[in-house]
């Protein structure tokens, strides 16, 4: 370890080939005017020029760090290995993930750490695009669409009523990301989707949902250039069925 860690919130930002979509105005906005936060980077085997700004935005700022994977692994274990990074060489009380688009503002974790911290038992806290008001949310309707019927999907696998567990903005107490991220995950693309199962796993079905909130997005956006192929919804169909077969 390299720095001496001190903050408040600790977030993971996974990275594969986000050379062109990455602001680095916006990153070096945020790391100036919030000191409390400090941002992991994972660059999670990019072929592009992604590791280099990152790792110049490292050495510009030491609330940052860059954490270098050396082939593509996916987006749940490059935010995995994030998250278990900052817990074993950081005291930082609160870690979760965000998206490296900030199609979510990183600074909606200080919303997401509150829940925690008037909610002592909540494990899990996240962002809902879908209960937050229409004029926050800036949404292709396409996606829109495909976004609700995975939800469904989602919810049946769960037996639960969460609105939109694919937000990407999560948060979590310290002391609870060992035993939810210290497997490796089953799934790639809604790995979220596990994390909550783990949960219920832990603590049983009803105590395990009273153990996760979700809160309103104060603004979200729909980046362009999406990564999403036409076979998304076929492959989490294939995901939750894994998961809901390691259902205990």
């Amino acid at each position: 370890m390299e720095k001496a860690i001190s903050a408040e919130i600790g977030l993971v930002i996974p990275c594969y080939n986000e050379e062109n979509r990455l602001n680095m105005a916006a990153y070096r906005q945020f790391l100036s005017a919030f000191p409390q936060f400090f941002l992991c980077f994972v660059n999670d085997g990019s072929t592009d020029d992604t590791a280099r700004l990152l790792q110049q935005l490292s050495t510009e700022y030491s609330n940052c760090t860059l954490l270098l994977l050396e082939q593509n692994r996916g987006k749940a274990e490059a935010v995995r290995h994030g998250i278990l990074w900052l817990q074993q060489y950081s005291t930082i009380p609160f870690l979760g993930y965000f998206d490296a688009d900030l199609s979510t503002p990183l600074n909606f974790a200080l919303e997401l750490r509150q829940v925690l911290q008037q909610q002592k038992p909540i494990q899990m806290v996240f962002g809902s695009r879908q209960s937050a008001a229409k004029e926050h949310i800036r949404r292709r309707k396409r996606r829109h669409i495909a976004g609700r019927f995975v939800s469904i999907l989602i919810n049946f696998t769960l037996q639960a009523r969460f609105s939109d567990t694919q937000c990407g903005a999560k948060l979590f107490p310290a002391q609870a990301v060992q035993p939810l991220f210290n497997e490796p995950f089953l799934s790639s693309w809604v790995f979220d989707v596990e994390l909550i199962q783990r949960i219920k796993n832990r603590y049983g079905a009803a105590e395990g949902l009273a153990r996760i909130a979700e809160i309103p997005v104060s603004r979200w956006s729909d980046v362009g250039d999406s990564k999403v192929s036409s076979g998304y919804i076929f492959r989490i169909f294939g995901e939750l069925l894994k998961i809901r077969r390691s259902a205990r």
